[in-house]
């Protein structure tokens, strides 16, 4: 329990770091960055599998981690309020992906602690790229 607590703080103080850092960056290096960002998620469950000598799990996170890196390309060709929908969807879609590693299979590959860290990390971030879609002719009052 107090390891799953920690790694959720660390996973969210992680998060605040990327979006802080990832703020500074030019306009130009910054439409790349969470698109980039999102796509590599899944090279950490290959790298899980690969770790643990399973190839039928390999294949399966190839499988599932094409969603995500597809996800990225389509958040990058969009416009930014649907980029960012995409995006944000993308990285709550990663977290739930997570969590269902716990629930679904173990897949001992993966350390007991990833999932909370990077689940927490995730949502944090994709609410955060939700939160920041401005759509046009929409007024706030």
């Amino acid at each position: 329990m107090l390891i799953s607590l920690i790694a959720l703080a660390c996973g969210v103080i992680a998060a605040v770091v990327v979006i802080s850092q990832f703020k500074r960056l030019s306009f130009d290096i910054a439409k790349y960055a969470y698109p980039t960002f999102l796509a590599t998620l899944p090279v950490y469950y290959w790298g899980f599998s690969i770790h643990a000598g399973d190839n039928a799990v390999l294949l399966d996170e190839i499988i599932i981690g094409s969603v995500f890196i597809f996800a990225a390309y389509l958040a990058y060709r969009l416009s930014k309020p649907f980029g960012l929908m995409v995006l944000g969807i993308g990285f709550i879609g990663h977290a739930i992906y997570d969590v269902a590693h716990i629930m679904i299979d173990s897949h001992a590959e993966a350390p007991s602690w990833w999932p909370e860290f990077c689940g927490a990390a995730d949502l944090v971030i994709g609410f955060y790229l939700l939160s920041q879609i401005k759509w046009k002719g929409i007024n706030s009052t």
